[in-house]
């Protein structure tokens, strides 16, 4: 994987940015032909003397989402119709049909287009784990956090973490508690993890060792749907860059 960041240039690219943006703190990671770099800068919350490392967990979100289509391709047929009615691909790539946050359709014309929902995220979810025979959790852990040694990634709230903020006054941030995730949830966007977890998790996606064939890697980065001037895969953007 090509980079426009020279080695060894990442520690003060992300300090400036930082400063730039005003973000309380970040950590930032390259993958550039097996070798990993990590910086990080700022503190976990504002008012607050620890500060961001490389190993400081943040909540992924939506990142979940790449995580829950792995564990998808292992445990189930993407392209058989589950009880609910649309198939795995299609609600992973949010092309079910489906709103948000609940399994009601979207009017007719609208299905089979690109549209965000969660809830087809928590019907794989539910499928999976019926699939593996465990909870949801617990198969993600065994069939992907675990093989691929993702041991700072988990569903759990870690003891110390770095807080998100919101906007307080004109110019002003500050600091908000994580609210738990409800269980149905965490199919799409229950993970904690650190940069370096993540870039372990991308260099298994790039053609790293782990629990995926090819085969399946390749059929998870396959563009499904365009969207947002990008085109969405099973989990993850796909993007064209010169």
């Amino acid at each position: 994987m090509g980079s426009a960041i020279p080695r060894g240039e990442l520690a003060e690219i992300v300090r400036e940015a930082r400063r730039r943006t005003g973000v309380p703190g970040v950590a930032a990671g390259l993958l550039i032909g097996g070798e990993v770099e990590l910086a990080a800068d700022g503190v976990l919350a504002l008012g607050r003397e620890q500060p961001v490392t490389p190993s400081t967990p943040f909540r992924i979100a939506s990142v979940t989402k790449w995580f829950t289509a792995s564990l998808a391709a292992l445990s189930l047929d993407l392209d058989a119709p589950l009880a609910a009615g649309p198939t795995p691909r299609a609600l992973l790539s949010h092309t079910a049909g489906w709103r948000c946050e609940s399994p009601e359709p979207l009017p007719e014309p609208a299905r089979g287009l690109w549209s965000y929902s969660n809830a087809g995220y928590r019907a794989v979810g539910e499928a999976c784990a019926a699939a593996c025979g465990l909870p949801f959790a617990e198969a993600m852990r065994a069939c992907v956090l675990d093989p691929l040694g993702l041991a700072a990634t988990s569903f759990e709230e870690p003891a110390l973490h770095a807080l998100g903020h919101v906007q307080a006054g004109e110019s002003g941030q500050r600091p908000v508690d994580a609210d738990a995730y409800p269980v149905e949830r965490l199919p799409s966007g229950g993970l904690w993890s650190t940069v370096g977890d993540l870039l372990r998790f991308a260099a298994h996606q790039l053609g790293g060792p782990g629990p995926l064939s090819e085969a399946q890697r390749e059929m998870l980065r396959e563009p499904q749907a365009r969207a947002l001037g990008a085109r969405y895969a099973l989990g993850c953007w796909t993007r064209e860059l010169e």
